[in-house]
């Protein structure tokens, strides 16, 4: 964990872990509705190391039943997840 972590807020770790896994060099994502599936952003695989980022970075599990275009379409809906997962919603 970084220095910066403990400070972030989910939606901001998500963010910064898009820009700089998933879209290395490609032009950062800036709009939190942005739809990271309908841009191209993320695809299966990307959905895949998203789910792994979520998982380590949150101590949370993400069931298969969770994988759905409305809970991985923008990373406000990432972050809506994880808030509601973490609250055991």
């Amino acid at each position: 964990m970084t220095s910066t972590e403990g400070t972030l807020t989910e939606e901001q770790r998500i963010l910064e872990f898009v820009n700089t896994s998933l879209r290395p060099s490609g032009e950062p994502v800036t709009d939190v509705e942005q739809n990271l599936i309908e841009t191209g952003v993320i695809d299966s695989v990307g959905i895949l190391e998203l789910v792994m980022f979520l998982e380590d970075a949150f101590g949370m599990t993400v069931d298969q039943e969770s994988l759905s275009p409305e809970n991985f379409s923008s990373v406000a809906s990432v972050a809506g997840f994880v808030q509601q997962t973490r609250n055991g919603a």
